[in-house]
């Protein structure tokens, strides 16, 4: 938790981050009054500096205070206290408090349960390129299509993520893919390959569930030539990568 600190300081008029100790030397240096809000309390509480921190409404630090209230760390569990440094720094444009407050208003955790609500977090924050966020409302849209075998907004959402190079959007892409060629009973049309091509992208970041995927195409010959040998070998890279 002290590093997060350390990490967290924006001194005032600049738009750098710089270490805790290098700010509060620094404003002590040129005489400024704000250095007083950064003096560390005799215990070196870092989470009561963070709250400083936050209380000037520095995004990141506000962040912090509701990823610690939401699981506890340091503070007793509060969800409420959760979704109330998420909101603080969700509406300063911080994406992953964005994509926090959003889980809170779909799980009804600290917050009522409001899904359109949770939409419109997790749409702000994907708009900022998090990955995370993109994956999100890749599967709420396929989701809300009731399984239909394409929706053009779960497609578009996840092939933005999984060119990000986030593993876990290029399994779901796969899996999208793969759901939509069953028609095919050759498995080598345009979207079984897709679907091998994106499985390997993960697999070559070692996902677990890539490795899998890419397993199960060379064993069914789902766009790529049918090879046994190949599958024993992806499906072994898998075990190997849940074992450790």
């Amino acid at each position: 938790m002290a590093e997060e600190v350390e990490l967290l300081v924006r001194p005032p008029g600049s738009n750098a981050l710089v270490s805790f100790s290098e700010a509060r030397s620094g404003l002590i240096a040129r005489g400024r009054q704000d250095a007083a809000m950064l003096a560390v309390p005799d215990n070196g509480d870092p989470l009561l500096v963070m709250r400083r921190i936050g209380d000037q409404g520095q995004a990141e630090a506000q962040f912090k205070l509701g990823l610690a209230y939401s699981n506890g760390d340091g503070v007793p569990k509060d969800d409420v206290e959760a979704v109330r440094w998420f909101r603080e720094a969700a509406v300063q444009g911080h994406p992953e408090a964005q994509l926090h407050l959003g889980y809170a208003h779909y799980d009804g955790k600290g917050t009522p349960h409001d899904e359109a609500e949770a939409m419109s977090w997790y749409l702000k924050a994907a708009k900022q390129g998090l990955a995370e966020a993109r994956v999100v409302l890749g599967e709420r849209f396929y989701l809300d299509s009731e399984g239909a075998e394409w929706d053009i907004r779960a497609h578009f959402w996840l092939q933005l993520a999984s060119e990000q190079g986030y593993a876990p959007a290029q399994y779901r892409l796969a899996e999208l893919y793969e759901n939509r060629c069953g028609k095919d009973e050759n498995h080598q049309c345009e979207y079984c390959v897709k679907a091998a091509h994106w499985y390997r992208k993960g697999a070559e970041q070692g996902d677990s569930l890539c490795l899998s995927g890419l397993g199960w195409c060379y064993e069914q010959g789902l766009g790529v030539p049918k090879d046994d040998r190949e599958a024993s070998h992806w499906y072994g890279k898998a075990q190997e990568h849940r074992n450790h």
